[in-house]
């Protein structure tokens, strides 16, 4: 009888597998805009596909391959 693999050998699933991002995460996507409204609590962003959203919460994920001129959103209560 073999023993069961130890939990932590085993690959736990990405994050985007755990809590089913998937269908939230938008690739080949360049963001022009990123503002935080203070008074709704959310960022108000708009990609170059002439997408328009409005999110709780904005997680950037350039990659290894971006400009590196681009510039990153201001965060809340952040100084330009």
């Amino acid at each position: 009888m073999t023993a069961a693999p130890d939990a932590a050998a085993r690959p736990s699933p990405c994050p985007a597998e755990r809590f089913d991002l998937r269908k939230d995460i938008q690739f080949e996507t360049t963001v022009t805009s990123a503002r935080f409204n203070d008074e709704s609590g959310r960022w108000l962003v708009a990609a170059d596909r002439g997408d328009l959203v409005s999110a709780r919460f904005l997680i950037t994920a350039p990659g290894i391959r971006s400009t590196s001129g681009r510039r990153r959103p201001v965060r809340p209560h952040e100084e330009r």
